[in-house]
């Protein structure tokens, strides 16, 4: 599982596999080889990024969304969590809501701390813990997202575009050692669909109640996860099966 995308390469397969996302979104009449198709001309420019510019103010003014990397306690503090705040700004006293997994909550923002500071706030771009008091360790886990009350829901069934990983797709970023080229997805066993930091299994139905999704050709298809992550229409996600990355999509509609 991909948990920290830290070094450059890294990071260029994180832009490329969104790139091929928005690839896979541009809908079935593109042709993925076509010269001069802004989806493809966008795939290779980024596999050219080597590092992450500063979040836009898109995401700082986006509502408040953190992917829960680990959670543990504090003895006399309550439950910390922490993980890079992925939209908007969290302040000290704000209300927060624990979304996805299970029946969402709400609690307090009750410090921050970020690099041995103690902000008043974090904004997208900041990895933080965020203490949580009087919260019971294990209500929360890795897997969930901290966001802004009623901004974002859970949900288990939603409709996606996707694209299978190719050989040649893998044999760009031969360091990364979790992707896996020229598998066709299968309806069973039931791959693992990868929301931000976590791994859950999902039923899928393919086109035309086809039995397995060739490797590089977007199509549409429906899911439905064992359990209920935080989602909304452009949430993109990556398919794995068996510990490997095979493809990428991005959710097209809400269906529950």
């Amino acid at each position: 599982m991909i948990r920290n995308l830290q070094t450059p390469s890294s990071i260029a397969l994180s832009v490329w596999l969104v790139a091929l996302s928005a690839t896979a979104c541009a809908g079935p009449n593109t042709a993925p080889s076509e010269e001069g198709n802004p989806s493809v001309q966008s795939v290779e420019q980024m596999l050219e990024v080597l590092d992450l510019p500063a979040p836009g103010d898109d995401a700082v003014d986006g509502p408040f969304l953190m992917p829960i990397e680990d959670v543990f306690s504090i003895p006399g503090r309550g439950t910390v969590v922490t993980g890079r705040i992925e939209r908007g700004i969290v302040r000290v006293g704000e209300e927060v809501a624990i979304v996805g997994t299970r029946d969402t909550v709400t609690t307090t923002a009750a410090s921050l701390e970020k690099f041995r500071e103690l902000p008043d706030e974090a904004r997208a771009g900041d990895t933080v813990s965020v203490v949580l008091p009087v919260f019971e360790r294990e209500n929360v886990e890795r897997g969930q997202v901290l966001a802004k009350p009623g901004s974002i829901e859970s949900h288990a069934e939603f409709d996606a575009r996707v694209y299978v990983l190719t050989e040649s797709d893998v044999a760009a970023f031969p360091e990364q050692k979790d992707l896996s080229g020229g598998n066709a997805l299968k309806k069973k066993p039931d791959p693992l669909f990868y929301f931000r930091t976590a791994d859950v299994k999902g039923a899928v139905e393919l086109p035309g109640n086809a039995e397995s999704l060739a490797p590089g050709e977007p199509a549409d298809i429906r899911v439905r996860l064992a359990a209920p992550m935080a989602m909304e229409t452009g949430t993109r996600f990556r398919i794995r099966v068996s510990n490997w990355t095979i493809g990428v999509g991005v959710v097209t509609a809400i269906t529950d």
